[in-house]
């Protein structure tokens, strides 16, 4: 009678461990499109894209969802066409650097003389022949950008 019993919690306990639900897995990469509800991330370790549907995801983390940013997404279960997203986060400097920052042209004031910072790491050189910018990135320390030219 125990060997019958202890078979039986031995199969239910198996039983219960197969039904639990995995844990849930992120996957971090740079934003390469997005829709209303979706956002297609491609992983910068292996090239894989995936879109993840974001229509019930956690988004007080996203900070608009821009091209170029990185964003990791919380999922569970298998990635698949489109993966239901849990939430997205992404890089708050990346949002807020974006746009023109200027000044006034130390040489004639009249003129504004700056940055364009764009999305997708492009940078552009506003009234400043001699310092010309291409391109930006995200610093590894929190709110500060790499500017190239």
């Amino acid at each position: 009678m125990k060997k019958i019993c202890f078979v039986a919690l031995a199969a239910a306990l198996v039983g219960m461990t197969a039904c639990t639900p995995k844990a849930p897995e992120q996957f971090t990469g740079k934003i390469v499109d997005g829709t209303m509800n979706s956002v297609t991330v491609e992983s910068a370790t292996d090239g894989q894209t995936v879109i993840f549907s974001t229509e019930n995801a956690n988004m007080d983390e996203a900070f608009g969802l821009l091209l170029g940013n990185t964003a990791t997404v919380t999922y569970q279960g298998k990635l698949s066409e489109v993966t239901p997203a849990l939430k997205v986060a992404t890089n708050p400097t990346y949002a807020t650097a974006i746009g023109r920052w200027v000044e006034p042209n130390p040489i004639d004031p009249e003129q504004e003389q700056g940055i364009d910072i764009q999305i997708d790491g492009v940078a552009a050189s506003i009234n400043m022949q001699t310092l010309r910018y291409e391109a930006w990135e995200l610093a590894p320390e929190a709110d500060q950008i790499i500017l190239r030219g």
